[in-house]
Parts: C-alpha cells; sequence; structure tokens
C-alpha cells in the first residue's frame, strides 16, 4: 500500500468517526443504546 493510500484511509475514517459521533448526539435520545 502506497503512503498516500494509507494517509487517505486514514482521513477517511476520521472523518466517518465524526460524523458517526453526531449521529449518536443527535439521536442517543430518541434510540437509546439500540444502534449504539
Amino acid at each position: 500500500m502506497e503512503k498516500g493510500e494509507l494517509n487517505w484511509a486514514v482521513i477517511g475514517c476520521g472523518v466517518i468517526a465524526n460524523e458517526m459521533e453526531k449521529l449518536r448526539k443527535e439521536w442517543g435520545l430518541k434510540c437509546p443504546n439500540e444502534l449504539w
């Protein structure tokens, strides 16, 4: 794997994790412990 590809993978995972964290905060009270 090229270094650049690895960097993009790390960035992509970070962005996805960030979005998931936002969804947890938004939906945590509506769907407690069901999805997470």
